[in-house]
Formats: structure tokens, C-alpha cells, sequence
């Protein structure tokens, strides 16, 4: 039986499947004017490019339309559909993509309401009884951050590049273990962490081509979601398609990871318990990221009940930030 626990973050919402009660999902949405399935109609057409555009939405956000109308021009109002949202890259943001549509306005699906389906879903709270963390968040958070998944006899690399999602298969086995073994585990990681677009999977040199055709059917046997595959060819290259809709969980992390450890560090100061005063010590990126978003600061500090500073500390690293109790004597 499968079930979605879900917790409404400060800064962002978070999902976690179980399945049996192992993890085998896990979703992270932050907040955005213009999530996938939103509908406005007072998109300005800024320039044509070719057979796309480039609009500008109410929020002030750009995006690329296609297909151009026939006969729009430059400075008109088009209603359009969010079919892929804003992506942060590493150094860079990819512009999300829109259609012209006839559908009424409208907002897209949050990650409550998109998990809430065939699947029940039971609210958690990060200081409740039951957490996240109860059932392996934390340790999928940080491999999803690394990019950087353990499984028996080897490891998935996993990075968000600005072409695709490269998975790298390392272990201590022989290449055809290694390949056998690793080939379920890399279908489980695109499940969990929501991988998207073009996926090249780099497997260990197989010979054999039967060797190859075997990897191929254990990935199938353990993908439980839609996608387009090659066959792995000789130098060990698989490549698998899915939609691209929203950033995936590794690109939403390590996209930005300024903002990721920031509001990990909320997250931290909200299970942290105890009373007093709550000192949250970062790295000066972390704490001048939480200074130009007080309003998750002031979230923290009416969840907790206590009042909130923060101290900028040059000696500690991007993700080593503390929440401390202060307890006046």
C-alpha cells in the first residue's frame, strides 16, 4: 500500500512516498507565479523568434512561447498555458515555456494538489511526532544535494548539466555485475528524485551484446514511470527521455545552493525544540540570503513561538549552518 506524506515547509512544500513503508518518491516545490498548468491571459508577446517568442507574463517573468500564433505581433496579448517551469541551472536560469491556449484562466496544481490522487496523503509537521526524517529524509536529501546515490557494490553520480541529467555508474564489481546490479538502481533514483528531459546514463563497457540487452530489461522491470529509451550501445550509453515539466529534486538543490541551505537551516531551527531565544549561525551567503527574505525568518519565529537572530559566521561552510538554543540564566 502506498501513501504520500506531506509537510508544508517554510519556503517550500515537501512530499515523500511510501511504499511497504520504503521511500520510493520524494518531491520539493517552491514558491513560483507561474507553476506548470497556470493559465493567463495578459501575456505580452516581446519579440519573435523564428517560429517561438518570447513573452512576458503578469509576473514579470519571461518565457518562451511555442508555437507562435499565425498573424500575432510584437506587444500583443496572448492567453498561454505553463507547460515547463523557470529552471535554475548552475550559473544560469532556463526560461520556462508556454503555449497559446483557449482554457480559462487559471493556477497551476500545487504538489499538494498534484499528489493528492489515487494515494492518500497525511499531512506531517518538521517538529511533530512523525517527520520526514522518520522514514529517510534526511539521508535523500543529501544524496539528491550530492548527487551522489550508495547501492550494493557501487554508487550513482548523479549531475544536472544545461544539455541533460548524467548519471555515472562506479563500483568495485566486474563490469557486468556492476551493470546487472546498478541497472534497477538508476530506474529507483529517476523515480525518487522526479528526473526529467534527457537522461544519459554512462553504464560500464559491456562486450557482450546480450550483457547489454540484459541491463536494458532490468532497468524496464524496475521503471515504474513513462519514458523513452535507447538500447545501451557499445561504449555503454544509455540514453532515457521524459517529460520536462518542473526542475527535479537534484536540480532544484543543487541549482541554487544558497537557497537549498538556507531553508534547510529553517527547517533545522524548526525542529529544534527547547525555548529561549533561537540563534541561527551560517555562512554569510546563507544568513544575507535570509536578511533579503525575512519573511521566512518571521515564519520560523511565529511557528517555534520564540523570537529569531541570526549571526553571519566566515568560518563555517555553505551547508554547515546551527540552529542554538539561547536560554537566558
Amino acid at each position: 500500500m502506498a501513501e504520500w506524506l506531506y509537510e508544508d515547509g517554510i519556503g517550500e512544500a515537501r512530499a515523500l512516498m511510501l511504499e511497504g513503508g520504503r521511500p520510493v518518491e520524494m518531491r520539493i516545490e517552491r514558491p513560483s507565479p507561474a507553476r506548470a498548468g497556470t493559465v493567463r491571459d495578459h501575456a505580452k508577446l516581446v519579440k519573435k523568434l523564428g517560429a517561438r517568442g518570447l513573452v512576458e507574463m503578469e509576473c514579470g517573468q519571461q518565457m518562451l512561447l511555442a508555437p507562435l500564433p499565425k498573424g500575432a505581433s510584437e506587444g500583443q496579448r496572448l492567453r498561454v498555458e505553463v507547460t515547463r517551469e523557470l529552471m535554475r541551472e548552475r550559473g544560469r536560469l532556463k526560461l520556462g515555456l508556454v503555449r497559446p491556449t483557449e482554457e480559462p484562466r487559471r493556477d497551476g496544481p500545487t504538489l499538494r494538489e498534484r499528489i493528492m490522487g489515487d494515494h492518500a496523503v497525511r499531512v506531517v509537521r518538521a517538529a511533530g511526532a512523525e517527520t520526514l526524517d522518520d522514514h529517510g529524509w534526511h539521508d535523500l536529501f543529501e544524496q539528491a544535494r550530492q548527487g551522489l546515490v550508495p547501492f550494493a557494490g557501487g554508487s550513482l553520480r548523479i549531475e544536472s548539466t544545461s544539455a541533460f541529467i548524467a548519471i555515472d555508474i562506479d563500483g568495485d564489481l566486474s563490469p557486468r555485475e556492476l551493470a546487472f546490479a546498478a541497472a534497477p538502481e538508476v530506474a529507483r533514483a529517476i523515480r525518487l528524485f522526479d528526473l526529467q528531459g534527457s537522461i544519459a546514463v554512462d553504464f560500464p563497457t559491456l562486450p557482450a551484446k546480450a550483457d547489454r540487452a540484459r541491463s536494458v530489461e532490468l532497468f524496464d522491470e524496475a521503471a515504474a514511470f513513462d519514458c523513452e529509451r535507447t538500447a545501451v550501445n557499445g561504449f555503454g550509453l544509455l540514453q532515457i527521455v521524459r517529460r520536462r515539466v518542473r526542475p527535479s529534486v537534484v536540480e532544484e538543490l543543487q541549482g541554487n545552493d544558497v537557497a537549498s541551505a538556507a531553508l534547510a537551516l529553517l527547517r533545522i531551527g524548526e525542529r529544534s525544540g527547547g525555548r529561549g531565544q533561537l540563534m541561527l549561525s551560517a555562512a554569510p551567503a546563507v544568513i544575507d540570503r535570509l536578511e533579503r527574505r525575512f519573511h521566512l525568518v518571521e515564519e520560523l519565529a511565529q511557528r517555534i513561538g520564540r523570537p529569531v537572530v541570526m549571526e553571519s559566521d566566515p568560518a563555517r561552510g555553505l551547508w554547515q549552518g546551527e540552529a542554538v538554543n539561547e536560554v537566558e540564566t
